[in-house]
């Protein structure tokens, strides 16, 4: 669901404003989710002190 609701979303945009505005809101999304996948792989791993389950 959530690439068909950026699928509307960016095309509104281009509809709107354009290519370069469509490109750059794009761009914004793809740092956004490689920013929260980096987020979640070092939130996972556990510290040294920390004992082992």
């Amino acid at each position: 669901m959530f690439g068909v609701n950026l699928a509307w979303i960016l095309l509104l945009i281009f509809a709107l404003w354009g290519l370069i505005a469509a490109l750059l809101a794009g761009f914004a999304v793809h740092r956004w989710i490689g920013w929260l996948e980096v987020k979640r792989s070092t939130s996972n791993v556990a510290s040294p002190d920390e004992p082992r389950a």
